[in-house]
């Protein structure tokens, strides 16, 4: 796994996700998805992401490498690839983009139908790409809110994503009422899910959980643990390992400097957790060749 990325300008935003067992089993779900400004400097080149990219030029424009093929992404552009093949993109000027890596049960045959309508590259009509940016809007603005969140909705968000680059009517999925973020609905494990989110790469413990959905901590390991079918600590660990993955895969900052802002208290306890979990150190899966 070859991997080389540069840095977005400041006020962009990038948001994380580790899907429970049963997501991942049985639905679509995010791995990452932001917002991005970039200057000159951006580029992207991977050997394999595993995932599928969309990504939105909302102003100015850039570059993709892709299928043994090179395009031009100019604003109001889609793209759509298989990061699991090599790709590169990026930008020689200056860009905005909008974007999620997804994957999940059906993501292989929702790209393949929209490649075979589209192409890697494309352009909607107007109104048809407001729907489709509808639903990824939703998504950055309930992570840039660090409000709970559940998962079959976010599930249902890149559904409807992926279903609008599709011909279809013009007609509105959405509706405000359909996105109001209600407290009372939201449950124990997704309230806590929010706070790791956003807390992840500090020295975040199971009790500062607990006080945080004011629960006593046995209940609320046990409460988390039915909801999810893992427990708080395990979930919390998935978060900063696939922060840590992703960081391994498209930066070149050292072992302990990744550890560290993954939440992990020293590059030992990193390393250790890591090899425990993906079957290799840091640096061996970053070494690897897929």
């Amino acid at each position: 796994m070859e991997t080389s990325a540069s840095t977005p300008l400041p006020g962009s935003q990038i948001y994380f996700c580790t899907p429970t067992a049963l997501i991942r089993r049985e639905f679509l779900y995010p791995i990452c998805l932001g917002h991005f400004f970039c200057d000159r400097t951006y580029h992207v080149e991977r050997s394999s992401y595993d995932s599928f990219l969309l990504l939105y030029v909302r102003s100015g424009s850039g570059y993709l490498t892709y299928a043994g093929k090179h395009f031009h992404l100019n604003e109001d552009e889609f793209c759509c690839i298989d990061c699991y093949q090599p790709h590169t993109y990026g930008t020689d000027s200056s860009w905005e983009i909008q974007w999620i890596h997804f994957d999940g049960i059906s993501a292989g045959s929702y790209y393949q139908w929209i490649i075979k309508q589209n192409g890697y590259v494309f352009q909607l009509p107007k109104s048809q790409t407001m729907q489709a940016l509808r639903p990824l809007q939703h998504m950055l603005d309930i992570f840039a809110m660090h409000v709970p969140y559940n998962e079959i909705w976010l599930s249902k968000y890149i559904t409807d994503l992926l279903s609008f680059l599709l011909e279809m009517p013009d007609y509105t999925l959405f509706t405000s009422s359909d996105n109001a973020v209600s407290e009372r609905d939201n449950t124990v494990s997704e309230r806590a899910i929010s706070y790791m989110q956003q807390r992840f790469s500090s020295n975040l413990t199971m009790e500062e959980l607990a006080d945080h959905v004011s629960l006593n901590l046995s209940y609320f390991i046990r409460c988390f643990k039915k909801e999810t079918g893992m427990t708080p600590h395990s979930y919390l660990i998935s978060i900063r390992l696939q922060q840590a993955v992703y960081y391994l895969k498209t930066t070149d900052r050292t072992v302990k400097d990744i550890g560290f802002a993954c939440g992990f208290q020293s590059e030992n306890s990193f390393c250790i957790t890591f090899k425990k979990h993906k079957g290799y150190t840091p640096s061996e899966y970053r070494s690897l060749p897929h």
